[in-house]
C-alpha cells in the first residue's frame, strides 16, 4: 500500500509517568477486542490474574479507578506494560495516539493533539513535512471514489502551501480562503456541480496574487477590528460558559483555567475586553504565530477529506471552533499571569480542548448548538478566531 505520513508520525515517543495529562483516563473508553480478552485469559505470566481481573468482560473495555484505567500505577506508568512489556498491550493502546485512515490502496497517517507530547510539536518553528511512500503495513483496501479523493487532496495541498508560505499578518487572511472553499466545495456538491474542472477553477481564483492580496487586506480588517470581534466573541463566550460547565461536570475537562471567571469580567466590561483582545493578539502574533500555522496545516491534514460528502467541512468547522476555545483559554492565562503565556500552559489547553470537543462524546451536541446559535458562517467564524 501506499502511505502519506506527517513526520511527527515518526517522531511521536510516549513519555508515560512524564506526562502532565495522561491519556489512559476513562473520558474515552479503552477498549478491547474478544481476540484480546482471549489472549490475556490464556496468558501464561504471573501478572495473568491481574489483568483478567481489570477487564470488564461484558463492555469488552479496561475497568476504571478514580477515573482511570485500572492498570495505571500511581506514578502514571502502565502497570502491564512494568510486569510483562509493551508487546502485550492491546491495540489501543498500542496505537493511541497515533491514527490510520485508509482511502483504497492509501494509508495516512497522522497523531492526535489529544496527546500533550503531539501538542508540543505545534510549537516547531520548522514546518511540518509530509512525506509519500510504500508501507508494509496489511491493511484492507476499500473501494473508493479516486477522483473524489485526488481532487479534495489538491485542494488540501493547496492550501496547506498555502498556510506554510506566506508569513507576516495573514493569519485571518488564510483563515478567509480555507473557509470559502471549503463553503463554495460544499456548494458544488449541493448542486451536483462537483468537477475536478470546478474545483481548479475555484482554485485559480485564489492562487492569483491580485486576488490573494485583496483577501489578505480584507483580512487584515476583519482582524483588527477587536470592537466587532468583542460582540461576537460575547455572545459565544456566554454559551461556552455553558459549555465548560457541562465539561467540567462530566469529568471532560478538569480545569477552565480562570475562563469562567474572566468570561464573567468581560461581559460586564466589553471596552475591557476590546483593550484585553488587542493586546493579546499582538502579544501572540509575535510569540505563538507559527502555532496557528502549524495548528491549521495540521487540521487540513487531519480533517480536510472526508468522501462522505454531506459531511465534508464539518471537522475543518469544528477545529475552528476548538482554536477558538484554546484562544480563549490562553487569553484567559495570559491575563491572570500578567500578560504572559507559558508554553507549558498552552500546550496543555491545545490537549484539553481538543479532547473537549474533537474527541468528545458530546462532540454532535457541540455542532448542533453551535449551528442553532448562528456561528457556523464564515463572518462569524472569522470572528471568533483570536490571531
Amino acid at each position: 500500500m501506499k502511505v502519506l505520513n506527517m513526520d511527527w508520525w515518526d517522531d511521536f515517543s510516549c513519555i508515560g509517568g512524564e506526562c502532565p495529562l495522561t491519556c489512559c483516563c476513562t473520558s474515552w473508553s479503552i477498549d478491547l477486542t474478544e481476540k484480546e480478552i482471549e489472549q490475556y485469559e490464556k496468558l501464561d505470566h504471573p501478572f495473568r490474574d491481574t489483568i483478567v481481573a481489570s477487564i470488564d468482560k461484558g463492555n469488552k473495555k479496561m475497568k476504571e479507578k478514580n477515573g482511570y484505567c485500572s492498570l495505571l500505577t500511581e506514578d502514571g506508568w502502565c502497570h502491564m506494560v512494568r510486569e510483562c512489556g509493551e508487546q502485550y498491550l492491546s491495540n489501543t493502546c498500542t496505537e493511541f495516539p497515533r491514527n490510520r485512515r485508509i482511502f483504497g490502496d492509501i494509508v495516512e497517517q497522522t497523531v492526535e493533539l489529544v496527546c500533550p507530547v503531539v501538542a508540543k510539536y505545534l510549537f516547531r518553528k520548522e514546518k511540518i513535512v509530509f512525506d509519500f511512500g510504500e508501507t508494509d503495513v496489511k491493511e484492507a483496501i476499500n473501494s473508493i471514489d479516486y477522483t473524489l479523493y485526488d481532487t479534495l487532496s489538491l485542494v488540501r495541498t493547496n492550501l496547506i502551501d498555502l498556510f506554510q508560505e506566506y508569513k507576516g499578518n495573514f493569519f485571518t487572511g488564510k483563515m478567509i480562503i480555507m473557509l470559502q472553499l471549503l463553503y463554495k466545495i460544499k456548494k458544488l456538491f449541493a448542486n451536483n456541480t462537483f468537477s475536478r474542472e470546478n474545483v481548479e477553477e475555484l482554485l485559480a481564483f485564489y492562487e492569483n496574487e491580485t486576488n490573494r492580496a485583496t483577501i489578505f487586506f480584507k483580512g487584515e480588517e476583519i482582524a483588527k477590528n477587536y470592537k466587532e470581534k468583542v460582540k461576537v466573541l460575547c455572545k459565544f463566550m456566554i454559551w461556552l460558559d455553558k459549555w465548560v460547565t457541562t465539561l467540567m461536570e462530566k469529568k471532560l475537562m478538569e480545569t477552565d483555567f480562570g475562563l469562567k471567571q474572566n468570561i464573567k469580567l468581560w461581559s460586564k466590561n466589553p471596552e475591557s475586553f476590546v483593550c484585553d483582545l488587542q493586546v493579546f493578539s499582538e502579544y501572540f502574533r509575535t510569540k505563538y504565530g507559527q502555532v496557528f500555522e502549524n495548528y491549521f496545516v495540521y487540521t487540513l491534514f487531519h480533517d480536510w477529506i472526508s468522501l462522505e460528502k454531506d459531511k465534508f467541512g464539518k471537522n475543518i468547522i469544528l477545529k475552528v471552533f476548538e482554536f477558538a476555545q484554546i484562544q480563549l483559554l490562553a487569553l484567559s492565562i495570559w491575563k491572570e499571569k500578567g500578560g504572559v503565556l507559558p508554553q507549558s500552559d498552552y500546550e496543555l489547553m491545545i490537549t484539553y480542548s481538543d479532547r473537549s470537543i474533537g474527541h468528545s462524546s458530546e462532540k454532535e451536541a457541540f455542532y448542533k448548538s453551535m449551528q442553532e446559535n448562528d456561528f457556523t458562517c464564515t463572518a462569524s467564524l472569522l470572528m471568533l478566531c483570536i490571531i
